[in-house]
């Protein structure tokens, strides 16, 4: 666009004087509302690198050529400005700017700023629905409307014609009573029913959009529907008031109480907008017409559909408020359409039963009317019905003095009386029903478990106090069979206390003479016994004059057994040179000896010879001659020879002379032999005898060929075996038992053979070991002298002889002998896992067996049990 030529000149004059020229060379924005003040940034160049000392901007108007002064100047930086404009520049007019800094005017800028009139936009309509057929004003809200001027044009469209828009005018239009707001009067033959319009208006050339979419913008017309009515006013669509009710469609009213054609009659009532008026509901009433809700009926009452009334209930039947019909209560029965009291001793629980039922045991009923029945006092029993409550065997009944109004019956039935029953406490019983008091248990009897009928007695040789609970093996005896016997202690043994599982054996040097002894006696000074022993000994090397002396021998004595009742003097050629001696030793060749002798002295005999009675030298017994009896040679290691002056030396069974053990060559007596392997034998040289080379450790007996005790070895019989018996095994010089849990079943055994697992042994001398049940329910590691449940077993302790039993009601789980749960059962011992009960069966925990629930319930999860529910009853008719 080109300025204004008069502009031009202005320009010149200006620039004639000055000598800096301040150009603009663009605005923004370049267009703004028209009658409003505006913010234009104007930007160009040198406008300085600082604030300047003055700014001075003005704006000339293109159509009338009026010049103003920014409202307000302010620099940004060198190259944009800013100015504020007035109010006065009205549409479609331009206006161009001037900068004068510190005095100097630029140029008129080529960049202009245009006041336009804004679009008009549309944003509601009212109403937004209303009548067809029918001439309506409907005013629209927006913006830049005409306030006091008609729009250039305000025109509609009917939403099926928005492909094609076709226009339609109003019949008139003009600014509405307020700032934003517009009407169009549209006539009565415009709009059918389910038209919609959309509104577009035109002002000073700005169009306003299309106001399509469901809202704001547009107006349908519609029918107004049942239910409402249309008001004379505005013809708006207003809800029929509660009590009345239309059906009609567009049904035009004044808004009075009496639009709307329907009245609802009594009996019936209607909402607000409703199209038809409802019945009251069953247990409902109305008596008054043109009514917004119905009453409720009162208890006792009843009512059935639209009623004007409630109507009482017939004798003894019952109702709750808002009932449709009357029920015959609980504590009655219903007998042909009558409602009849139950009589006393019975009941009915629930409403319309058609029976009464008689009080199951254990409960009774007093009065007629009864609802339930009352349970017997506590631990009281009956036999249900009208039977008294007595207090059962087991228990015992206190009577406190019963006033005489009560009675005997009511007293009976523990009813306020006070009494009680008290279930007798472990160690006593009561044997009859209604006991005043409880029995105490006599000695040597028990009763286990609080209410008890009678006494048990002890098993043999358990005993008990009077009152006691329970049987004790006392001390000097042992449980045995897992806590089922009570045996006696044997000599040699003891138990120090109660209930004790196992005998102790004596320890070496003590000892209890007799059986069922609580403890052992120390043998007296100098006596010994071995472990388990039921008397002491004076051992050899001492001799005893009585039970309580035991002397040690004199050095030059000897005692070669157990409980000698002397010591011997040494024979002559023999000496003891130590108190205590079990034997005699023989003076070495050359030397001799008298009677008695500690030692021996040197003599005139050769070596090995001792000197004799007459004078003469002997070769002693345990030597042999040899070498025309000039040598006397002690018998070697395996031979002996029993008398003085042998010529040869004898071979124990069982040993193989050697060169040196054989009598020399040229003796004359005596040949060289070898004799079969046996188990006789001699460890030492001088020998008179052959022995075993070992000792049997205690009291035991065996059979003919083998060795009673002794501490000192001596040879068999016939000289040709020595024994250590099966079940023992040899130790040194020792012939000791078999701990338990080992065994052996060969005679002179080197060692005992442990159990294997599920084994064992657990007594002495053992030849073989036992098998634990095999059941599967024991168990025992190697080397047991006893086997053990392989669970928690509820019958108590076991030793290996009886079967290990999980009890009925209990099952076996992870090797553990667990309760079944309540609700389930196990009938035998050792099962696996426990059974449900059946359905209307209950059992609780650790149970046999299943049982019945009591007369009148049933149980569902077969561990309590429930009332069973009744049949309801429902009356055909109501009762009146």
């Amino acid at each position: 666009m080109h300025r204004p030529f008069f502009f031009v000149v202005a320009v010149v004059a200006l620039f004639s004087t000055a000598s800096a020229v301040y150009e603009v060379d663009s605005v923004s924005p370049s267009t703004g509302k028209y009658l409003q003040a505006q913010v234009v940034t104007l930007t160009g160049a040198d406008f300085g690198e600082t604030s300047p000392g003055s700014l001075v901007i003005i704006y000339t108007n293109s159509v009338n050529g009026v010049v103003k002064t920014c409202g307000s100047s302010s620099w940004i930086d060198s190259t944009n400005l800013q100015c504020t404009t007035g109010t006065e520049i009205d549409a479609y007019q331009f206006v161009y700017f001037t900068v004068t800094i510190d005095g100097v005017p630029g140029e008129i800028s080529n960049a202009a700023y245009q006041a336009l009139p804004p679009a008009p936009v549309i944003t509601d309509v009212f109403p937004f629905t209303g009548p067809d057929s029918k001439s309506i004003k409907i005013t629209l809200t927006g913006t830049d409307f005409p306030v006091s001027t008609q729009a250039n044009s305000l025109v509609f469209y009917k939403s099926t014609d928005l492909t094609t828009p076709v226009p339609y005018g109003c019949s008139s239009h003009g600014p509405g009573t307020g700032a934003g707001l517009y009407t169009c009067t549209v006539n009565s033959t415009a709009l059918k029913d389910g038209d919609k319009i959309y509104f577009k208006i035109d002002v000073r050339g700005q169009v306003s959009q299309i106001s399509t979419g469901n809202y704001p913008g547009n107006f349908t017309a519609s029918r107004c529907t049942a239910g409402h009515y249309l008001t004379s006013v505005n013809y708006q669509c207003v809800n029929c008031p509660a009590g009345r009710a239309e059906s009609n469609f567009n049904k035009v009213y004044s808004a009075s109480n009496t639009n709307c054609t329907t009245t609802c009659a009594p009996g019936k009532y209607s909402d607000v907008g409703a199209s038809a008026c409802s019945n009251c509901a069953a247990g409902t009433f109305q008596s008054n017409p043109q009514s917004s809700s119905c009453g409720t009926c009162s208890a006792n009452t009843y009512s059935a559909a639209a009623a004007t009334t409630c109507t009482p209930c017939g004798s003894n039947f019952v109702s709750s408020a808002g009932a449709s019909t009357c029920t015959c209560p609980a504590g009655f029965q219903l007998d042909n359409g009558a409602c009849t009291q139950c009589a006393a001793g019975t009941y009915s629980a629930s409403a319309d039963s058609t029976t009464c039922t008689s009080c199951p045991a254990n409960s009774f009923s007093t009065s007629a009317g009864a609802t339930g029945c009352t349970n017997c006092g506590s631990n009281f029993v009956s036999a249900g019905g009208s039977s008294p409550c007595t207090c059962p065997a087991g228990y015992s009944k206190s009577n406190p003095q019963a006033p005489a109004s009560i009675g005997i019956r009511l007293f009976s039935n523990n009813i306020d009386s006070g009494a009680t029953c008290t279930q007798c406490a472990a160690g006593t019983y009561s044997a009859s029903a209604d006991s005043t008091t409880c029995t105490t248990c006599s000695a040597n009897s028990y009763s286990t478990s609080a209410g008890s009928t009678g006494c048990t007695n002890c098993a043999s040789n358990f005993v008990s106090a009077g009152g006691s609970s329970a049987c004790t093996c006392p001390a000097g005896f042992a449980l045995g069979d897992g806590g089922s016997t009570c045996t006696q202690c044997t000599a040699g043994t003891y138990s120090a206390s109660a209930d004790s599982t196992t005998c102790t054996t004596c320890s070496a040097n003590s000892f209890s003479t007799s059986a069922g002894a609580t403890g052992c006696t120390n043998c007296a000074s100098n006596f010994v016994s071995a472990g388990g022993s039921s008397a002491c000994t004076c051992p050899a090397g001492y001799s005893t004059s009585g039970a309580t002396s035991c002397s040690q021998c004199s050095a030059g004595q000897y005692s070669g057994s157990a409980d000698s009742s002397s010591c011997t003097n040494c024979n002559s050629n023999t000496f003891s040179a130590s108190a205590g001696s079990t034997a005699c030793t023989n003076c070495d060749g050359g030397k001799v000896s008298s009677a008695g002798a500690t030692a021996c002295t040197t003599s005139g005999c050769p070596a090995n010879f001792v000197s004799n009675a007459d004078g003469g030298c002997d070769c002693p017994a345990g030597s042999a001659l040899s070498d025309g009896d000039t040598v006397c040679t002690p018998c070697g290691s395996g031979f002996y020879s029993s008398s003085k002056n042998s010529a040869s030396c004898t071979a124990c069974a069982g040993t193989t002379p050697t060169d040196d053990d054989k009598p020399k060559p040229g003796s004359g007596k005596g040949k060289s032999s070898v004799v079969k392997p046996a188990t006789v034998t001699t460890a030492a040289t001088g020998a008179t005898s052959c022995g075993c080379p070992f000792v049997i450790d205690d009291n035991d007996e065996h059979h003919d060929n083998e060795l009673r005790a002794t501490r000192s070895v001596r040879l068999l019989d016939d000289n040709t075996a020595c024994i250590c018996p099966t079940g023992r095994f040899i130790d040194g010089n020792h012939c000791k038992s078999c701990p338990v849990g080992t065994w052996s079943n060969t005679v002179n055994s080197v060692s005992c053979a442990p159990c294997s697992g599920l084994t064992y042994s657990k007594v002495k001398n053992p030849t073989t070991c036992t098998r634990c049940s095999n059941d599967g329910a024991w168990l025992s590691i190697a080397g047991s002298s006893s086997c053990t449940c392989s669970f928690a077993d509820n019958d108590g302790p076991k030793d290996g002889t009886k079967d290990c039993k999980c009890q009925a009601g209990n099952y076996i789980s992870g090797g553990q002998c667990k309760p079944c749960p309540a609700g389930t059962y196990s009938a035998s011992i050792n099962s696996v896992s426990c059974t449900n009960c059946a359905a209307g069966l209950f059992a609780p925990a650790q149970s046999k067996s299943c049982k019945a629930c009591p007369i009148g319930s049933t149980s569902n999860d077969g561990i309590t049990c429930v009332k069973s529910k009744p049949k309801s009853f429902q009356p055909e008719k109501p009762r009146v």
